[in-house]
């Protein structure tokens, strides 16, 4: 009731600003199973089930990167500063990782994007002109289920690797390679559960 309400608030007070005033229905069906994007001037939203999704790389042009997470279901912790402790990480540090959030003002600013490096996950390389990859971060879902992961580097696309926790060991280090392809402002959506990317058509 309170997200409802705030979220109804929310969209009256923008919609007063303009001088009119309009109902719009958001439906996020019960528990919250959908996530409901509303597109202003347009009146467009588009509904997706929230587990459908976990990370997302913005792709306004070749040149600007952010990032968000699903937090609707992923805690993200900062693990390591450096790419070198990749292979270094334990669950039974847990409590002393520092736990990062998507902005609640800048939708474009996500939690690596709040990494401590200086652009959130990584540092610009003068040389290759890169972003490269310096912060290693856990995604715990909310089944418990762990996932290392690494954004390597940002040159026109992204390229991440990640492995998941067994229970006793990480498993196998896989690559996503997501492509930063020019268009409006919205985002790249991609499962690391299923390993592959999801509709794109999301605001």
């Amino acid at each position: 009731m309170k997200k409802n309400l705030l979220l109804s608030v929310t969209l009256a007070s923008v919609l007063v600003l303009r001088g009119q005033v309009k109902d719009v229905e958001l439906t996020l069906q019960p528990t919250y199973t959908h996530q409901v994007y509303f597109q202003f001037g347009t009146d467009n939203q588009v509904s997706i089930p929230a587990a459908t999704w976990d990370i997302a790389f913005l792709r306004i042009s070749p040149y600007a990167f952010a990032t968000r997470v699903n937090d609707s279901r992923i805690r993200v912790f900062q693990v390591a500063n450096s790419a070198s402790q990749w292979n270094l990480i334990y669950i039974a540090n847990e409590a002393s990782w520092t736990e990062l959030y998507n902005s609640e003002t800048v939708w474009n600013k996500g939690a690596f994007d709040n990494g401590s490096a200086t652009y959130g996950w990584g540092e610009y390389n003068s040389n290759t002109h890169h972003v490269v990859g310096s912060i290693v971060y856990v995604l715990k879902y909310t089944d418990n289920t762990y996932r290392k992961f690494m954004i390597d580097d940002f040159s026109s696309g992204y390229t991440c690797k990640y492995s998941t926790w067994d229970g006793s060991s990480w498993g196998a280090d896989q690559t996503v390679i997501v492509s930063n392809s020019s268009g409006t402002e919205r985002f790249n959506y991609y499962s690391l559960v299923d390993n592959q990317q999801v509709n794109s058509s999301i605001p």
